[in-house]
């Protein structure tokens, strides 16, 4: 590989970690993603806002903003440990 191809991304965990005191949305985390130089995204179910469930819209802000989307995480209460939790699970990681 060589270093001047490389592309960085940022992973949205850093504002997520604020929790209510990011008053911020998905629009500024892009903003502030690519304002920063970053090249990417990783952002989380709980960041995505009011993108959820619309991923065309979500493509044109990233498009808009210069980010590919590097990574999608979400996150599940138990941990994707619990036995009797799979199939809520499962169908969680079907919707997205």
């Amino acid at each position: 590989m060589i270093v001047k191809n490389l592309k960085v991304g940022c992973q949205t965990f850093t504002w997520e970690m604020l929790g209510d005191r990011f008053a911020g949305g998905p629009d500024d985390l892009l903003k502030a993603i690519a304002d920063g130089g970053y090249a990417g995204i990783e952002i989380t179910d709980t960041m995505i806002g009011r993108y959820a469930g619309k991923p065309a819209e979500f493509a044109t802000a990233l498009k808009a903003s210069g980010l590919t989307l590097v990574s999608f995480a979400f996150g599940s209460k138990s941990g994707f440990t619990l036995k009797d939790k799979i199939g809520a699970d499962l169908e969680t990681a079907k919707r997205w």
